[in-house]
């Protein structure tokens, strides 16, 4: 009896330990294929607002956020025409671009902000 109360004590504390190690995880992916390049990102909550503002200014002069948003989610387009969809909340980044739809500078831009938001998630101070 005590050892099954032990065996499932440890793995309830694996499974816990996991999940949150999960949740706190940063993880970094960008796809890039003939028709279309995308970034997927999971952070730190408390990085939210390094990661806002790094797009911010690599979007600028265009500004998505500003100071008060913290989660989007929306099919945008640009003055330049970079049309796109982004999506944030406090722990995760999607941002999909559509080569077919975009010419050749706006999927250069596209490379710049996904070096932005790749630099501050991946960042470990």
């Amino acid at each position: 009896m005590n050892r099954l109360l032990i065996c499932t004590l440890a793995i309830f504390v694996a499974i816990t330990s996991t999940a949150f190690l999960n949740r706190t995880r940063t993880v970094v992916s960008v796809l890039d294929t003939d028709n279309s390049f995308e970034l997927r990102a999971r952070f730190p909550e408390e990085r939210i607002n390094e990661v806002r503002r790094a797009i911010d200014h690599a979007f600028q002069p265009d500004v998505l956020f500003g100071k008060t948003i913290r989660q989007y989610d929306a099919l945008l387009m640009l003055k330049d025409g970079t049309l796109f969809s982004l999506k944030l909340s406090n722990d995760r980044l999607v941002i999909k671009l559509n080569k077919k739809k975009n010419s050749e500078a706006s999927i250069e831009r596209m490379k710049r902000v996904f070096d932005a938001a790749k630099a501050v998630i991946k960042n470990d101070d």
